[in-house]
């Protein structure tokens, strides 16, 4: 296995990992601040926590001994197409919670509040989107963990 292809998709999930952190981050702070936020945002905390629990073992995994296994190749090339979406859609929400704008008593401003409520369906397809990937690896590590 090419240790820089190993390399790069350990820094990959990583930085995914730190993206995720940030995100469920500010989450927690809008509803923690916003006290009608309804399930949405803590359903995606929770799916969000459990997708960066899955890249954190994924992680430790590519550590151990991925590099020592020729038989896993296929498994790291796929692997980096899923961390690659999970860039993405980790990019693409952190594009949209820092669009929020927030008042000096460190409240929603009106506007935010606005676009948080009405932009309930980009919040579900998140929630979608998450979930189907946190399966996805999920479903990789059991392989894994069973094929080991």
């Amino acid at each position: 296995m090419d240790p820089a292809t190993i390399l790069g998709t350990a820094a990959a999930v990583a930085d995914i990992v730190g993206l995720i952190g940030k995100t469920i981050k500010v989450l927690r702070e809008l509803h923690d601040r916003w006290k009608d936020a309804d399930l949405t945002i803590v359903n995606l905390m929770t799916q969000l926590s459990s997708l960066k629990a899955a890249l954190n073992k994924i992680s430790e995994w590519i550590a151990s001994d991925l590099a020592d296994e020729p038989q896993h190749h296929q498994l790291v090339l796929d692997l980096k197409d899923s961390v690659t979406f999970c860039s993405i859609l980790m990019k693409s929400m952190d594009r949209q919670i820092s669009n929020l704008d927030w008042t000096t008593e460190n409240t929603l401003d009106l506007g935010s509040r606005i676009r948080v409520v009405f932009e309930s369906k980009d919040s579900k397809e998140f929630q979608k989107f998450i979930k189907r990937q946190t399966s996805a690896l999920t479903l990789l590590l059991t392989a894994c963990n069973w094929y080991a």
